[in-house]
């Protein structure tokens, strides 16, 4: 995701089995520079994803989601992974298998981000 002049965002993503992990950097003139280590899981005893993410200044979150429609992710901000602890929310709209667009709302669901990216190899 081109976030600026001359930065990029960069997602790695890598699934292990049915865990996933991602890696995010931000790259200013080519210089990369770690943002967040993220792990989600698939529960199919819940029906829906799991994830747990640390960011660079030290902080972390949890989230839990599910697909509400065939292209589309919808999921909640939660403390510990406590499904009525919602701090936020998120969708996930998959456009193409290489274009989403990931829009985040505040608690009370009004809409604070949006963000389009692309798939690079």
């Amino acid at each position: 995701m081109e976030a600026g002049k001359d930065t990029t965002d960069l997602w790695e993503i890598q699934q292990y089995g049915n865990p996933t992990v991602s890696t995010g950097y931000r790259m200013i003139k080519e210089k990369k520079s770690f943002q967040f280590a993220e792990n989600w899981v698939y529960s199919a005893k819940d029906d829906n994803f799991k994830g747990f993410v640390v960011w660079a200044n030290g902080g972390y979150g949890t989230w839990i989601a599910k697909f509400t429609s065939e292209n589309k992710w919808s999921g909640n901000w939660v403390k510990n992974l406590n499904p009525e602890a919602i701090t936020g929310k998120f969708e996930v709209t998959f456009e193409t298998p290489a274009n989403i667009t990931i829009v985040t709302f505040n608690a009370e669901g009004v809409k604070e981000y949006e963000a389009k990216m692309i798939k690079v190899k």
